[in-house]
C-alpha cells in the first residue's frame, strides 16, 4: 500500500484493551506491518491512570506512534478529571511515542445517559462542559514547557 499510496497513514488496532493477548497481537502486527501508528481504546477507573501515569515512559521511539483513539476513567467527577490529567502529563512527556490522543465519548444527552464518561452533556434547555471536558481545553491551551 505505501508503494502506491505513499502519504497514506497506516494504522493498526490493538483491541478495546489496555493490555492482554490481542492487544499484543496487535502491536506485533503493526510492527511486523510497518504500520505508523497503533489505535489504543481503553476506559480504566482513574486508580488505573493514576498508577500508570509512566505507562508510554518505556515505549520504544523506533515502533509505530501510539494513536490513543479512545480513553478516559469511568466517571464525570472531579476526581476523574484529576486522574485523566495526571495521566495525560505522560502523553506530553512521551510526545516522540504518542502521536495522537483522543477522548472518550463527546456528547451525552443527560435525560438519557446509558454511558459515563462523557466530555459534553446536554438537554433540551442547556450545554454543558464537565470536569472532565475543562482538563482537555486546559491541556489544550496550556501544553507543558518544562518536564520536572
Amino acid at each position: 500500500m505505501k508503494g502506491k499510496y505513499p502519504n497514506i497513514q497506516i494504522i493498526n488496532s490493538s483491541g478495546p484493551f489496555a493490555s492482554g493477548e490481542e492487544y499484543e497481537r496487535g502491536w506485533r502486527s503493526a510492527r511486523e506491518n510497518g504500520s505508523d501508528f497503533v489505535d489504543e481504546h481503553y476506559y480504566q477507573s482513574p486508580e488505573w491512570m493514576l498508577a500508570h501515569h509512566r505507562r508510554y515512559d518505556s515505549f520504544n521511539s523506533e515502533d509505530p506512534k501510539v494513536f490513543i483513539g479512545e480513553y478516559a476513567s469511568w466517571g464525570n467527577t472531579y476526581y476523574n478529571a484529576l486522574a485523566e490529567a495526571a495521566y495525560m502529563t505522560g502523553f506530553e512527556r512521551n510526545a516522540q511515542v504518542v502521536g495522537l490522543a483522543c477522548y472518550a465519548p463527546l456528547l451525552c444527552n443527560a435525560d438519557y445517559v446509558n454511558w459515563k464518561p462523557d466530555l459534553i452533556w446536554f438537554n433540551n434547555h442547556t450545554v454543558f462542559g464537565t470536569a472532565n471536558y475543562y482538563v482537555q481545553k486546559l491541556f489544550m491551551h496550556h501544553q507543558g514547557d518544562y518536564v520536572l
